[in-house]
Formats: structure tokens, sequence, C-alpha cells
């Protein structure tokens, strides 16, 4: 007679199974990543390189959500974009590359750029705020108009504020 397997022994061999299959993607991916890297070198210098301030912004980010880093990489990228095209459109060399690299003017395009994309993470909230206590307030006096119109139309009972009034403008003892 055969033996049964247990659930636990199913759940070993599923996870070995697994993180077989884990480890092999994973090293697709590394060998993917190393022949792009080499046959698109000059550009991967440039975009390695330029992308550094998003990089950063990954790794000292301490939230679970990881919202620093996607709004500096979007900035960054747009940063890093323009420079890309001209390798592409000039001379997709990697004297091109470290010229470009080797250059000030893209270093200030990128870090200023990836500077704008914290401006952007820090400075959401507190104009999301605003926008919020502004709407709230705008609300809160439309209905304490609305309040009074049912008080002219209807009387001061409607209103909840008669002497004697409990919670929700019942009478007591009601």
């Amino acid at each position: 007679m055969a033996k049964k397997e247990t659930p636990k022994q199913t759940n070993q061999a599923a996870s070995v199974k697994s993180s077989g299959k884990a480890g092999v993607n994973n090293w697709a991916l590394i060998v993917i990543g190393v022949i792009i890297f080499v046959v698109f070198f000059p550009t991967m210098v440039v975009f390695c390189v330029g992308m550094f301030p998003t990089f950063i912004a990954f790794f000292i980010e301490r939230s679970k959500k990881g919202m620093v880093w996607i709004s500096v990489g979007c900035m960054n990228l747009v940063g890093v974009t323009p420079y890309i095209m001209d390798l592409w459109l000039i001379s997709n060399t990697p004297q091109q590359a470290l010229d470009t690299v080797f250059s000030v003017f893209p270093w200030l395009v990128w870090y200023s750029t990836a500077g704008l994309g914290w401006l952007i993470y820090l400075g959401t909230p507190p104009v999301v705020g605003i926008f919020l206590t502004l709407a709230a307030a705008s609300r809160a006096s439309t209905l304490k108009a609305s309040q009074r119109r049912l008080v002219e139309k209807w009387g001061q009972e409607v209103s909840g504020n008669q002497e004697g009034a409990g919670p929700g403008g019942m009478m007591r003892g009601e």
C-alpha cells in the first residue's frame, strides 16, 4: 500500500520546487542584465551614473510604501533622458558617454532634477493638507448656510439648539 503524503511533506516539496524556480529566474535576470549592459554599454554608463541620486533615495528610504525613490526617480529620469538621447542621436560610443559623465553640466542637471523630485515629495503633503482644510471649511460654511435656511423655513425646532434639547435635537424625556 502506498504511503500518503502529509500536508507538511507536500508544503516542503512545494517550497523546494518554488525556490529552485526563483533561483533560475534570478540567474536569468542577472544574465539578461549583463548582456544588456554589455550591448548598450555607453547608454548604461550614462544611465547608471545619472540615476545615482535615485539609487541613493531607494536605499535610504525607511517607509514601506516607497514613494521617495519613485518621486526622485521620475524627476531624475527627466534629467537623464536628454543626455541619453544625445548619446543615441550623435554618437553612441564609450568616449561620448565618458565625455558626458565627466562634464559638469550634466551632473548639475541630474542632481537638480533629483532635488526637484525631493521637493515634490516633501511639498505635496502640506499643499494637499491646505487644500483639504480649505475644502472642509467651504463645506462647513455651506452646511451652516443650509442650516440657517432650514431654520428660517421650519423654525427653531429643527436646529437642535433649543433649550432642554439633548443630542440630535431630541427633547429630553421624549
